[in-house]
């Protein structure tokens, strides 16, 4: 999830767009307790929504209580259970990895056609590449434990989008028992 830090935002407002995350926030998170239509979808739509609020707002972490993504929630949005739009915010990172990670995943679990390129700082279509993998994701996992399989498998493959071609992945090279003994004896 380190690669979350690498993924540069710009700011709705910043690019002339008004637009209130604490209505958009509230609205998806009610969508969510009505568990109607594609709920696994709007769970990861919510997700991707928090990934977007705490781009804007930094992380928070090791300051006070008001600070960062907890804070944000609590003073705007104090329906919302902070643990709870962690999960959904961690298994929206995950989805966002799978398609291909960046700005552009991040629009497309919302179900945006369009985003804010950081570098122009002007608005771009979303490539068909991440609504193809989108819905194929959501083809296959519709539950958090579907989900959290295909993350491992993912993990695992020998090519995945942000990989250079040849790499083979550590987690099939070696086995955790062959790990842990080259860990204690190099």
């Amino acid at each position: 999830m380190g690669n979350k830090k690498n993924v540069k935002v710009t700011s709705a407002v910043e690019n002339g767009l008004s637009v209130n995350y604490r209505n958009l926030v509230s609205e998806q998170y009610r969508v969510v307790c009505e568990k109607t239509g594609e709920f696994f979808r709007e769970i990861v739509k919510f997700g991707a929504l928090l990934n977007q609020v705490e781009s804007f707002i930094g992380e928070g972490r090791g300051k006070g209580e008001s600070d960062g993504l907890k804070g944000w929630i609590a003073e705007n949005c104090p329906e919302i259970n902070y643990k709870t739009a962690q999960g959904y915010k961690a298994m929206a990172e995950k989805c966002a990895q799978m398609i291909g990670g960046g700005t552009q995943a991040l629009a497309c679990l919302q179900g945006h056609e369009e985003v804010v390129d950081p570098s122009s700082h002007k608005l771009v279509a979303v490539d068909a590449s991440f609504v193809e993998r989108r819905d194929a994701l959501f083809d296959q996992a519709d539950s958090r434990r579907k989900l959290e399989k295909m993350w491992f498998e993912f993990m695992a493959a020998a090519k995945r989008p942000g990989r250079p071609a040849g790499v083979v992945s550590e987690y099939r090279k070696k086995s955790s028992l062959e790990c842990a003994v080259e860990a204690v004896w190099p």
